[in-house]
């Protein structure tokens, strides 16, 4: 999708991050319409047109379904409706799962398993251990280390035995 591929790009520049580029050729970008409208709109079409050597459109995915993981949240049920083929598909929901009773979420999920897209829950809590940790800086090998959400913010440099760690206070405007 058009913007989590421009949020990697932008990771990119910090951390071995893959977006979509010559680096990367299997993945693809999608132009969900009404995101791809209110980005035009708002005059970043330059966001848009980024990537667009890299595009997929909705006659590949019908094409391709079998082959493709694809990012979609409930503002693209519009697009979904427009392609013919989501046979053998499933939908990985990984939010809180009282999400699910609500609104667009359960309006969303509804049409999907109404087309036949089988549904699987795999919960992710943003929370992470210190292996966990450990290994995405191991892979990703980040310039710097920002401690967020944790009561172990000041004991980073010794848990993960970097220099690189640092410490900001809420509002503080930090440039790397």
């Amino acid at each position: 999708m058009i913007f989590t591929s421009n949020v990697l790009k932008e990771l990119a520049a910090f951390a071995k991050v893959p977006y979509p580029s010559k680096e990367y050729p299997k993945i693809s970008v999608f132009y969900p319409y009404r995101l791809s409208r209110m980005i035009s709109r708002q005059g970043n079409a330059n966001l848009l047109y980024r990537f667009r050597s890299f595009k997929i459109t909705r006659d590949q995915i019908d094409e391709k379904h079998r082959d493709i993981v694809m990012i979609v949240r409930p503002s693209m049920k519009s697009d979904l409706e427009l392609m013919k083929n989501l046979d053998g598909a499933t939908f990985t929901y990984s939010l809180w799962s009282g999400y699910k009773k609500e609104g667009a979420t359960k309006e969303f999920i509804e049409y999907l398993t109404s087309r036949g897209v089988a549904q699987k829950s795999i919960h992710t809590s943003g929370h992470a251990d210190r292996a966990g940790l450990q290994q995405m800086i191991d892979i990703l090998q980040p310039k710097h280390l920002v401690p967020m959400h944790t009561f172990e913010g000041d004991q980073y440099a010794d848990i993960f035995e970097e220099e690189n760690v640092l410490r900001i206070n809420d509002g503080q405007v930090v440039s790397c």
